[in-house]
């Protein structure tokens, strides 16, 4: 964050990725170079998901200029009619298509974060597999 004010900043990443490793070779009580190598496959996975969360917020960005896009459609197609009544009917009507169209990408969006991020995080697949029950007795016998 640093280095976006100071470019002499850069200059501390690698050296911060550096004690970073060399803590966990310095704690690891067993097997020093696997601590190793799980600290930095950790540290990638940490570096991913924040690229990916920051991906995921430019898409709100993207959701805001769809408004801006529909409303101004909306708009447009308002503007040439003459008859207030019909300029009001195309205002509203347009308005409620928006409102439709932006309900369901809600729905989209949140079904996604709940099924492929919320899940992921965790669910974990442990337990006892679903066996079903046995099938009840034909004609109450």
């Amino acid at each position: 964050m640093a280095a976006a004010v100071c470019n002499t900043a850069l200059w501390a990443g690698p050296a911060l990725v550096l004690y970073y490793l060399a803590g966990s070779w310095l704690l690891a009580e067993k097997e020093p170079l696997k601590a190793v190598g799980t600290a930095l496959g950790e540290l990638l996975l940490s570096v991913f998901e924040l690229i990916m969360n920051t991906l995921s917020f430019v898409r709100v960005g993207a959701f805001a200029l769809a408004h801006a896009a529909l409303s101004f459609a909306v708009m447009t197609l308002a503007e040439p009619i003459e008859n207030p009544l019909g300029w009001l009917l195309i205002v509203v009507l347009g308005n409620l298509f928006v409102i439709v169209l932006e309900g369901l990408v809600v729905f989209v969006q949140t079904t996604r974060l709940v099924l492929f991020e919320f899940f992921i995080h965790f669910l974990r697949a442990e337990g006892r597999p679903f066996r079903p029950g046995s099938r009840p007795p034909a004609n109450g016998t």
